[in-house]
């Protein structure tokens, strides 16, 4: 799988639906959403989960 650098930054393109199904377990954690989106985010569905990845 082709790595893309972005200046520091690593990034890879996205394994669908694998990458959705290792997100899924921290998606509706209130503390870590609160972190890494805002905090008082509420818990993703699992579509919302899959538009991060389209």
């Amino acid at each position: 799988m082709p790595i893309l650098p972005a200046g520091d930054l690593r990034r890879r393109p996205a394994r669908l639906p694998d990458d959705v199904d290792t997100a899924r377990p921290w998606s509706p954690d209130v503390d870590t959403l609160g972190l890494s989106e805002r905090p008082g985010t509420a818990p993703m569905s699992l579509s919302q989960v899959e538009g991060m990845y389209q």
